[in-house]
């Protein structure tokens, strides 16, 4: 079936209250998926199979449990998904999506996000586990094209069933006028097609979202932000939901800005956020900050404790900030560039962009280990080594 629809955002009374019903009962704890708790599905939109990450070199076939999917920018609009063992020791195989932004994956279906010769779009893999070494495909797959959408970055599911889809949108911070930050999709009642909920502008989230992480159990957003601060939404899809039948947008609960305090004095110290995940068990937020866009040395890792109840407060008149548990950066840790992360049973992979033309880093036991600074990871790999085209910019776990 091939799908290249434009849906307006919905207005009709009944489908809202059903989508405030299953809002906040998400399956909140899938660390493996879409920027944190929950990964998740939806999508589509126009366009072939332009070449992308997944057409290196490497072995083709399926993916297994613990495996590691991860999307490529090989410039301009093409990209793909190249499947990881996840040892990091060989690439399975690759898919070429068209698109080069943020995936998600629920029960074999990937969901991929980027643009199209300057269309915003979502495509929706079906049976993406077995069609290693194939590409986009009209007549198995679907797209989808959302007229408010801008540039989407990084995914996350939500609801009951999975069945919204959150969306982070990062306009380029030279676009004029005030542009969309977040987006609540969600399909109900069969419909094959999600249905734009609620758009969150720029004015209302407090700058650009490029990533989020969603707690299901408690409906809580997590957005991390370019302009280096964490923005923090509770009740996130009921006020979403209350939004798109005409309520205000929802607006940040509160703020966490990482930063030191020294002297006695607070200082903001992170620049600009990409990737972020968070566990439940631990109450911890993870974060990555790229620094500076074009630097391959200066970005960090941040971990941030207490995250459900974290907020910005300031000491000695300085900015007000939270001092992160943890915060490693540095040379050794080859963190340049690190655009997304994946926090899975414990350990920390990262998706680094420019350090090394590309790597995947995996830091053991992020949250327990002792010590901030330049500490190495305790596994690297280029992506040139194992075949991947492009650059690293999405990182998951397969389902």
């Amino acid at each position: 079936m091939n799908r290249n629809m434009r849906f307006r955002s919905v207005a009709a009374f009944g489908f809202l209250l059903s989508a405030l019903a299953l809002g906040g009962c998400g399956s909140g704890g899938d660390n493996g998926n879409g920027g944190g708790t929950t990964g998740g599905t939806s999508g589509g939109t126009t366009g072939g199979g332009t070449t992308g990450g997944g057409t290196g070199g490497g072995t083709t076939g399926g993916s297994a449990s613990g495996d590691l999917y991860i999307a490529f920018d090989a410039g301009g609009d093409a990209g793909g998904v190249d499947v990881y063992a996840g040892d990091l020791s060989l690439r399975r195989s690759g898919f070429n999506t068209g698109l080069n932004e943020g995936i998600v994956s629920v029960s074999g279906t990937l969901t991929a996000a980027g643009v199209i010769g300057g269309v915003p779009t979502l495509r929706r893999i079906s049976n993406f586990p077995d069609r290693g070494g194939q590409a986009y495909d009209p007549t198995l797959d679907e797209e989808f094209v959302f007229p408010t959408f801008r540039e989407p970055k990084g995914i996350a599911t939500a609801g009951l069933t999975r069945n919204q889809l959150i969306v982070a949108d990062a306009a380029a911070a030279t676009t004029v006028g005030d542009q969309p930050s977040l987006h609540l999709l969600t399909t109900l009642l069969g419909l094959a097609a999600p249905q734009v909920v609620a758009d969150i502008p720029e004015s209302v989230a407090g700058g650009r979202t490029w990533d989020v992480a969603y707690d299901g159990f408690v409906d809580r957003l997590y957005a991390a932000m370019t302009n280096g601060t964490i923005a923090v939404y509770d009740n996130f899809t009921t006020r979403a939901t209350v939004a798109g039948l005409g309520g205000p947008a929802p607006a940040p609960s509160r703020t966490i800005t990482p930063g030191q305090v020294t002297g006695g004095v607070s200082a903001k110290t992170s620049v600009n956020l990409h990737g972020i995940s968070y566990d439940r068990a631990s109450d911890s937020l993870v974060v990555s900050d790229v620094g500076q866009a074009g630097s391959d040395s200066d970005g960090a890792v941040l971990v941030i404790a207490n995250a459900s109840s974290a907020s910005d407060a300031a000491t000695g008149g300085g900015a007000a900030i939270v001092v992160p548990a943890r915060t490693l950066g540095g040379a050794r840790t080859l963190l340049g560039n690190p655009v997304d992360i994946l926090l899975r049973d414990g350990n920390l992979y990262v998706a680094e962009k420019l350090n090394g033309g590309g790597r995947i880093l995996r830091f053991n036991a992020i949250l327990t280990a002792a010590g901030s600074g330049d500490i190495a990871p305790d596994l690297a790999v280029t992506t040139a080594s194992l075949g991947s085209v492009g650059a690293p910019e999405s990182i998951i776990g397969a389902d």
